[in-house]
């Protein structure tokens, strides 16, 4: 049954029976002998086994509904369509798990290791719509795709999947997914080329920064370089959400995509270069500007995903830094600070990623703490503009995300902005209106020939005729409270009698809750209490994000 072993695999065990059967006809004494060495009989299939590294478990609990904009894999879909003789195809997909640890990494969610296995399985699926009309066949390969893009890999096998669907007149869909848990974007980029293309990359050996003597003196140092960065950071941005994102326990997500033609890019690179900006701080500072239009103060803290410079084996290698944006009248001067900003981010990668976004949570006290997200992928690999197989949708999720906004360049040379947005926390209308406002500021920006654009005139008239500007939610999360002493003291009783602390002055809206003594059983009660002062439904999943008084109120404001 191919649908359960691989053909290599039987082809293998097979030929190797028949070998040793034809050595036992030519050599009976062999039967007395013995074939097979202890130590080769007792030799694991497990190799390179390291634990994982906060990315990764901060991936697996995103799967959970643990937190807010949970229960989804932090993974990378994408579609291609055109013609590829299939054996070629199962060919190369069998070298490459061979060729790629990455393909026979598996992932062991309890003991949270990960560990690279010898046997060769090739997770490729076949649906045979040869005899399908066309039109059939489209339908069905929605109503799949709809599904398959949001499905949870099953961590028994190694997280990843080609499925493939065979269609009249040689022409193949093709649905690729992998999960981050074991490759970054780039390095799926690189895959694809291998895969539909036979461009092999080399592997080298993975260059390790030479260890740092004081690599605990550094690691402090960049902590302390990203505490004074955000020592004024004081809310996460406050753009127009369908539902304030704490409230949001998960979501389904959707792509919206907008090409500017290679030559219009050409001539932004060059008005962008005239500053000394690089393209992907051209790219950047726009997109960073146009949004910050949604913002009631213009301003904006976003992740950026960052990938090391060396080349090795394909694996998941990123991380994440943070960048501030305020509005500015010197548009040119602003992007020139954005530039310097990533640039010595960089150098402080030893404490970035989760830890990174432990610290801004530390401060803001919601989650997430960063829901939008601007990755670059100028430098990913795609095939050429004559490959008979081209790639036609993608999409890709993170836990914790609401909006990832990905700029790359297609086979043409032309710039593609790809919208990842998660549709329980934007409408529709207001992606589609982002993406005419980044066209609009580009094109102004190409007819002045001047780095800077004016959108005004295009976001007054929106805010006239769009009801989800009314969603914003800082029109109803910074009303203050009436009574708030009194709302402080009745929160502080219901903890306390929970808890069963004695009440004393050195306790107030700031002691956190560790101190007192709080357990996650507590939660369940004091969920209950709250519903019955206030008529407010806050569940434990919320509330075990508090760490005192003044955030359990936060929650509350938004009601």
């Amino acid at each position: 049954r191919l649908d359960a072993l691989p053909k290599e695999w039987i082809t293998n065990l097979f030929e190797s029976f028949i070998h040793l059967l034809k050595n036992l006809a030519a050599h009976p004494e062999q039967l007395n002998t013995q074939i097979i060495s202890p130590a080769q009989n007792t030799s694991s299939d497990r190799t390179s086994q390291k634990p994982l590294n906060a990315l990764q478990q901060a991936y697996l609990l995103g799967r959970t509904q643990a937190l807010p904009l949970g229960g989804v894999a932090m993974q990378e879909f994408r579609q291609y369509h055109g013609t590829m003789d299939i054996v070629l195809l199962r060919q190369r997909l069998a070298e490459m798990v061979r060729r790629h640890d990455s393909l026979r990494t598996y992932i062991d969610k309890n003991r949270l290791i990960q560990y690279v296995s010898d046997q060769v399985s090739v997770n490729l699926k076949e649906i045979d719509l040869t005899t399908w009309e066309p039109e059939r066949a489209s339908h069905h390969i929605q109503s799949y795709k709809n599904s398959y893009t949001h499905e949870l890999f099953d961590l028994n096998q190694s997280p990843w999947n080609i499925t493939v669907f065979l269609l009249k007149n040689n022409l193949l869909t093709v649905f690729v997914r992998f999960d981050a848990l074991i490759l970054d974007g780039r390095s799926i980029a690189s895959l694809m080329l291998e895969l539909f293309d036979g461009q092999q990359h080399d592997i080298q050996t993975q260059i390790e920064e030479n260890e740092v003597e004081n690599s605990l003196s550094v690691h402090h140092a960049d902590m302390a370089y990203w505490e004074r960065k955000f020592s004024k950071l004081s809310a996460i941005p406050a753009l127009p959400w369908k539902t304030p994102l704490q409230h949001l326990p998960t979501s389904r997500y959707q792509r919206n995509s907008l090409v500017i033609e290679k030559d219009q890019f050409k001539q932004l690179s060059k008005i962008g270069a005239k500053h000394s900006l690089f393209k992907n701080s051209v790219i950047m500072a726009i997109i960073l500007e146009v949004l910050s239009h949604w913002n009631t103060d213009k301003s904006l803290c976003v992740a950026v995903p960052t990938l090391p410079l060396y080349a090795g084996p394909f694996s998941n290698s990123s991380t994440f830094i943070a960048v501030e944006w305020k509005a500015s009248d010197q548009f040119a001067e602003q992007a020139n600070r954005l530039q310097i900003e990533v640039l010595e981010g960089l150098q402080h990668l030893s404490f970035s990623g989760v830890d990174l976004a432990r610290l801004l949570f530390e401060k803001v006290g919601v989650a997430p703490v960063l829901p939008i997200v601007i990755t670059n992928g100028l430098s990913w690999p795609v095939l050429s503009e004559s490959h008979p197989i081209q790639q036609q949708d993608g999409l890709t999720q993170t836990p914790q995300v609401a909006i990832d906004i990905r700029f790359s360049t297609r086979n043409d040379g032309a710039l593609i902005f790809d919208i990842d947005y998660a549709r329980e926390a934007f409408s529709s209308q207001m992606i589609e209106d982002f993406l005419d406002a980044l066209q609009l500021a580009i094109k102004q920006i190409i007819g002045s020939e001047i780095f800077s654009f004016d959108l005004s005139n295009f976001f007054s008239e929106l805010q006239n005729k769009r009801p989800y500007f009314k969603n914003n939610e800082s029109d109803h999360s910074s009303i203050p409270l009436e009574n708030n002493a009194k709302q402080q003291n009745q929160l502080l009783d219901i903890y306390l009698e929970v808890i069963g602390h004695t009440p004393n002055k050195e306790v107030d809206s700031s002691t956190h809750f560790t101190h007192l003594g709080l357990r996650p059983h507590h939660l369940k009660v004091v969920s209950k209490r709250i519903n019955e002062t206030y008529a407010i439904q806050l569940s434990p999943v919320q509330l075990i994000q508090c760490r005192n008084i003044a955030d359990v109120e936060k929650l509350l404001t938004p009601h």
